[in-house]
């Protein structure tokens, strides 16, 4: 296993000096108090990706995603097309898999793992089937970075044992992000409440240019509040 940065260097690069003031990480998971730590330079490396994924799709994806994700980060407004589109919600899945790391608790099953690892090895890179992503804009002072997972718990289907699900929410700089997974086939579909509606811009699947920021920026709480709110507030419906 190599060591990969969940949040990529070239994104921590293009990010300002926050100086003495340095950097705030809050990890949140269900059921549990939220853990805070302080730190000169934010920088969150995961030794759970293969040499091979590492140097190879991964890197790729990088590089392709990175025009369309770094003036976000930086917070200067842009409208995204479908490459623009799919690349994004792509690397967002990847991210989100990755800072989650190897949790023996993950309800993410291998399987997941491996369809994003075959479709994100293929020339035209693309979330696998079940994803929805979602952006959000977020009004950060520090180099301040949330990561929330959750497992889900779907209900309002006919199947004994209900389908794997999960949610993820993170930022990196001004760019939030929101996935949804779930193996239910024909997929679930999310939907968000008209109350979240101002803050979020769906951008997987998506059939038109998506414009980003959204009317609503979120500050940190807000950022907590929106990751709670969206995911765990109940058993979540599916809608087909």
């Amino acid at each position: 296993m190599s060591r990969e940065d969940a949040i990529p260097k070239w994104a921590l690069e293009i990010l300002p000096d926050h100086g003495e003031d340095g950097s705030r990480s809050v990890r949140q998971s269900s059921g549990n108090p939220d853990q805070t730590w302080e730190h000169s330079k934010l920088e969150l490396i995961h030794k759970c990706v293969c040499e091979p994924c590492n140097t190879g799709w991964m890197s790729d994806l990088e590089g392709a995603a990175k025009p369309f994700l770094e003036s976000m980060i930086l917070g200067r407004g842009r409208e995204l097309h479908e490459t623009g589109r799919r690349l994004a919600a792509t690397w967002a899945v990847k991210t989100a898999l990755v800072l989650q790391g190897p949790d023996p608790k993950s309800t993410i099953p291998a399987e997941h793992y491996r369809e994003v690892r075959e479709l994100g090895s293929l020339p035209k890179q693309e979330p696998p089937k079940g994803v929805q992503v979602w952006l959000a804009a977020y009004d950060f002072a520090r180099d301040d970075f949330l990561h929330r997972h959750d497992g889900l718990r779907l209900t309002g289907t006919d199947l004994d044992v209900p389908p794997k699900s999960y949610g993820a929410t993170f930022n990196i700089g001004h760019l939030a992000f929101q996935v949804f997974w779930s193996e239910l086939d024909p997929p679930a579909k999310r939907n968000i409440g008209n109350n979240l509606v101002p803050y979020l811009r769906e951008i997987w699947p998506a059939q038109s240019m998506v414009a980003w920021p959204p009317p609503n920026v979120l500050d940190l709480d807000g950022l907590k509040l929106l990751a709670i709110e969206s995911f765990i507030s109940g058993p979540r419906k599916a809608s087909r």
